[in-house]
């Protein structure tokens, strides 16, 4: 599947990365409020269906095979306007960029602006490309070369019982 994201037009192998996964499954058990809440969301209707398709799309049939996931401290003036405290993280997928800018030495530009490489599913919720070839993050052992690290940059509303750990109110 040929995708645009931005400036960057990547091909994606939906299949091999589906294989992949079914053959290495990964769970993200961190017991963090964070990633808890996270699971929570996916597993909820708060999660747009559009978020579920595209990551099917791209051959991750579960929002929960992300391989790094990192909740922001978020005010809450920011929680607010944008209706959740503030997400990233990555995917990985089996894929290369085809064409457009390159990723690595736009990213050492202080101005650099993700938004540049960006898929915007939502509101509240877009995919990024960052990292390519053989430069990701925490890839697992044996994941397919060339790979793709696809970039979460998303606000999620706390969906848990338990109190905002990651809402900055004006207290501190």
């Amino acid at each position: 599947m040929i995708l645009r994201f931005g400036e960057c037009t990547a091909e994606i192998d939906a299949d091999a990365t589906r294989r992949w996964y079914a053959a290495h499954p990964l769970v993200n058990d961190c017991g963090c409020g964070g990633c808890e809440n996270f699971r929570r969301w996916t597993a909820s209707p708060h999660c747009d269906p559009r978020i579920r398709e595209t990551l099917a799309a791209l051959g991750l049939d579960s929002p929960d095979l992300v391989a790094e996931l990192i909740p922001w401290d978020t005010t809450a003036e920011q929680y607010a306007a944008h209706g959740g405290n503030r997400y990233g993280g990555f995917y990985h997928v089996i894929g290369a960029v085809k064409d457009g800018a390159d990723l690595l030495e736009a990213a050492k530009n202080p101005q650099f602006s993700p938004e540049r490489f960006s898929l915007r599913i939502t509101d509240q919720f877009a995919l990024f490309l960052y990292y390519h070839t053989n430069q990701a993050e925490l890839l697992p052992d044996g994941f397919p070369r060339p790979v793709l690290q696809i970039e979460i940059d998303a606000y999620i509303p706390w969906l848990l019982e338990s109190p905002n750990e990651y809402l900055i109110t004006n207290g501190g």
